[in-house]
């Protein structure tokens, strides 16, 4: 039997039970019954009212008793879900409620901040506003008990400066949420050695907008753990025939899609070790490493795909090379070789590459492709042509390797500088259509761009005969004009209409 208690102020005996708990705590209880608390209670709201109407100037928010507690008797007990019914009927209008919150089995297993939050979730869904976690404060009153404040999120008094990027270019208009004077706040006290109840006061004296929840839903975050081998375009396919989207965009399924991958590849935070480690754990297997010799100045790393180049090596006979930069943190280069079979480009090695402190010796970075190429032509040993672009290292590299193959620029980078000297506003270099008749067979050598060639007629005539290489060209026929001839001849004139 429990052992009765006697009320201080009158003869009332009980159980501690019965007795009001004091005011933030748990298991603390007051000397007097409940009786005499609410008695007590009633005399000292009569004297502040009283007091309010002697002095005009209204009191600050927290001694008109919606903010702290003044009384000595605690909060009532209530069920969790006594109080997400009450959230779900007031959240229309500005509330506030200050309880002992009886935890049910949701909350079983969970203790501190994951208690904290799960029970911030859970009047997030009651009252469509979001409490965000802002920090825990241990209690004045028991060393076991931990405060945890969660704000909310459209809360205008907790809303951070944006921070501008020093580069004025750089600064993007950006769309904010809406915040407002709500004083929206939830503090969960929280036993440690009791995790059956906890205190919860929660404030919110604005009626605003719902929070617009758009982070990945639990469904999405499944669906893109269990499809990560696929690409995000893909995934982001399936969301929508799912109609998963919601406030979803496809930037965010690429963004944990990356989480997911990343949690597989990256192997240390040094970008270089981690690529190295990765590369090792595939070696043999479906990539082969690259020996590249150590050159002083330069950091390299380079490897080859191993069932590309058995399978496909004797059929290549065309190889692409090219290089960019800015694709990594580190300032590594990145060189690929590309073959074509099928009419379709394999991939077949690639080489990341970086100098380290301007002590490389010349030559260093052919030396490095080099032995890519190396390798690259011990499986394919039938390469005829060789596609680069103005880059020195690359061309040297190819004549070294591979003196046998024809280089030329490729067929991209070729547009790319026709476009770019038609753009010009210049004259074009000397051209003699008879020169480039010698060595092209099918060039009408009475053609020159914009003008006639001096001393010839235009049209092709009976004696037009395709010239050997080592025919000797006779000079120009001159012109009976005084006049001196033009070193260049400007290009003809295009008018382009919409059905070109």
């Amino acid at each position: 039997m429990d052992e009765l208690v006697k009320c201080s102020r009158c003869s009332f005996k009980g159980p501690q039970e019965d007795f009001p708990r004091r005011n933030g705590s748990l298991h603390e209880y007051l000397k007097t019954c409940r009786n005499c608390a609410d008695k007590a209670n009633a005399a000292a709201r009569k004297k502040r009212n009283k007091e309010n109407d002697d002095n005009d100037t209204p009191l600050p928010k927290r001694q008109r008793g919606l903010g702290k507690d003044t009384s000595k008797e605690g909060p009532p007990t209530l069920t969790l879900a006594s109080v997400i019914d009450l959230l779900t009927e007031n959240k229309n209008s500005s509330f506030e409620l200050h309880a002992y919150v009886a935890l049910d089995d949701s909350c079983m297993g969970l203790s501190g901040p994951q208690l904290s939050g799960h029970l911030a979730r859970k009047v997030w869904d009651a009252t469509d506003y979001r409490f965000n976690y802002k920090k825990k404060t241990p209690s004045k009153t028991s060393s076991t008990l931990m405060k945890y404040s969660y704000y909310c999120a459209q809360n205008e008094a907790e809303q951070s400066k944006p921070k501008l990027n020093e580069n004025p270019s750089k600064r993007r208009a950006r769309m904010c949420m809406q915040r407002f004077k709500c004083d929206g706040w939830l503090h969960v006290s929280v036993d440690e050695n009791d995790s059956s109840q906890v205190i919860m006061r929660i404030t919110h004296y604005e009626n605003h907008i719902p929070y617009t929840d758009i982070s990945v839903s639990e469904k999405v975050e499944e669906l893109i753990g269990s499809l990560v081998d696929l690409p995000a375009t893909k995934i982001w396919d399936i969301v929508l025939e799912k109609k998963l989207e919601g406030q979803l965009t496809q930037k965010q399924v690429y963004a944990h899609w990356a989480q997911h991958n990343e949690n597989r590849w990256r192997l240390d935070n040094d970008q270089v070790l981690s690529a190295r480690k990765v590369l090792e754990a595939c070696e043999g297997i479906e990539v082969n490493v690259i020996d590249v010799p150590h050159e002083k100045g330069i950091s390299s790393l380079a490897f080859a795909f191993r069932e590309v180049l058995s399978v496909y090596g004797s059929k290549i006979t065309e190889i692409a090379m090219d290089s960019t930069w800015k694709t990594n943190a580190a300032g590594y280069e990145l060189y690929g070789i590309v073959g074509e079979a099928n009419g379709q480009a394999l991939p077949l090695a690639f080489a990341f590459t970086a100098s380290m402190d301007h002590t490389a010796e010349p030559g260093a970075k052919d030396r490095m492709i080099q032995s890519v190429l190396r390798h690259v032509r011990e499986h394919c040993p039938n390469i005829h042509f060789a596609h680069t672009d103005k880059d020195k290292s690359e061309i040297n590299a190819i004549h070294a390797v591979l003196p046998y193959a024809k280089s030329q620029l490729c067929y991209w980078h070729a547009i790319k500088y026709l476009c770019e000297c038609l753009a010009e506003d210049k004259l074009p270099t000397k051209y003699d259509p008879r020169r480039a008749h010698q060595l092209f067979s099918f060039i009408d050598p009475t053609w020159a761009p914009g003008v006639a060639a001096p001393g010839i007629e235009d049209g092709v005539h009976e004696d037009d005969v395709d010239l050997d290489k080592n025919t000797n060209i006779p000079d120009p026929t001159p012109l009976p004009s005084t006049q001196p001839l033009p070193s260049t001849c400007r290009p003809p004139v295009l008018v382009l209409v919409s059905s070109d």
